[in-house]
C-alpha cells in the first residue's frame, strides 16, 4: 500500500506569523460582496485565511456594525491560527464548557475563555459581548493579542 503525500498533514510552526497562510478560497461565498467593491480583496483574505466565515445567511454583513463577541472571535482566530496554524484551534477546548449557554453567549464564550486562558484578555468585556464594539473595546481586544516581535515596525 502506498502512502500518499496528502494524507500527511503539514506541521504549523509553533507562535509563528510563518502560520498565516491562505488555507482556503474565497470564490463568491458571501452574497454581498460584489467583485467591484472596496473592500472586496480584504474580505475575501480573511476568508481565505480563515479568520472570518460571514453571517449565518450567506452575506459578509458589510454594512453591520461589529458586536464585542464577533471581534472577541476574530481576535481568537488571529491568536489561534498564530499560535497553532489552526484558526479554530484554540477555542475548540473551550466549545463543550459552553453548551449550556444560550444564544450568541454560547457562540462567543469558547473563544473568550480562549483569549483569557492564553492572558490576552481579562473579565471586563464577560458582559458586554452583545454590544456594538466601540473603539474602545476593539483597542482592548487587539492590543496583547500577538507578541511585539510578531509585528514588524
Amino acid at each position: 500500500m502506498a502512502l500518499s503525500l496528502l494524507s500527511i498533514p503539514t506541521l504549523a510552526a509553533e507562535n509563528s506569523t510563518a502560520n498565516f497562510i491562505r488555507s482556503k478560497t474565497y470564490a463568491g461565498q458571501f452574497s454581498d460582496l460584489p467583485e467591484n467593491h472596496t473592500f472586496y480583496e480584504n474580505v475575501a483574505a480573511l476568508y481565505e485565511y480563515g479568520l472570518s466565515v460571514g453571517q449565518a445567511d450567506g452575506s459578509y454583513g458589510l454594512t453591520a456594525h461589529m458586536t464585542v463577541g464577533q471581534a472577541v472571535i476574530f481576535a481568537g482566530r488571529i491568536r489561534s491560527l498564530y499560535r497553532t496554524g489552526d484558526p479554530e484551534a484554540g477555542s475548540a477546548s473551550f466549545t463543550a464548557a459552553a453548551v449550556g449557554l444560550k444564544g450568541a453567549q454560547r457562540v462567543y464564550a469558547p473563544y473568550l475563555w480562549y483569549l483569557q486562558s492564553e492572558g490576552v484578555l481579562d473579565k471586563a468585556l464577560d458582559n458586554q459581548l452583545s454590544q456594538t464594539a466601540t473603539r474602545a473595546q476593539m483597542a482592548h481586544v487587539l492590543a496583547a493579542l500577538l507578541p511585539e516581535q510578531a509585528l514588524p515596525l
